[in-house]
């Protein structure tokens, strides 16, 4: 939701509104939201890391908590099903090609946001203590 939010408030690149989103929740009132907003930007990152370094990945996955483990299966097991059929290709196709139309690498763009973590982190501005 605080996603979508951030485009009604025109921002309008998926890696920025997904950026976005995580900072609304992390200031948050409510220690859910707080911790959704936390998880979501870790499943970003894992997903990066995953492809960039598999061995430093697998590292950093075996040590994080059983607990967070079970929400990215749990999250992960939810979404298998939407992945392979004919509505999720097409709509993944319409929507690649809106966001290339508008001027974004695509459907590609909703992971950029870890880049800008990773840069937050670095810079020492990233809302959490990792």
């Amino acid at each position: 939701m605080a996603h979508e939010m951030s485009h009604q408030r025109g921002i309008a690149p998926e890696d920025e509104a997904n950026f976005m989103a995580f900072l609304v929740c992390m200031q948050s009132d409510d220690p859910y939201i707080r911790y959704s907003g936390a998880q979501s930007l870790l499943e970003y990152v894992y997903s990066a890391l995953s492809k960039a370094d598999r061995d430093l990945y697998r590292k950093c996955y075996a040590s994080l908590s059983s607990r967070v483990v079970g929400e990215m299966r749990a999250y992960n097991k939810f979404f298998e099903k939407y992945e392979e059929n004919v509505a999720a290709t097409v709509s993944g196709t319409v929507n690649n090609t809106y966001l290339v139309l508008q001027g974004t690498e695509g459907t590609r763009s909703y992971g950029l946001v870890a880049d800008l973590a990773v840069l937050c982190y670095i810079k020492g501005i990233l809302p959490i203590d990792p």
